[in-house]
């Protein structure tokens, strides 16, 4: 799972870069498109957004805070 998360959270690999610009450009446009930005991620703000993610959907799935809990 952690290599997984890791993938999401860090720049692609070049290696990843060219996989991605092998694939066809009729079915894959979006992903094509966006190819450079994956290359350019910011992983602190990556980080940051998906604990607020996290958090929001915690506090979400737990309804609503009471006094005294």
């Amino acid at each position: 799972c952690m290599a997984e998360i890791g993938g999401l959270i860090r720049p692609a690999r070049e290696t990843e870069l060219i996989e991605i610009e092998r694939l066809p450009s009729d079915r894959f446009p979006n992903l094509k498109q966006l190819a450079p930005s994956y290359g350019a991620l910011d992983t602190d703000a990556v980080f940051e957004i998906a604990n607020d993610i996290l958090l929001e959907g915690i506090r979400t799935r737990s309804g609503p805070v009471r006094d005294g809990r």
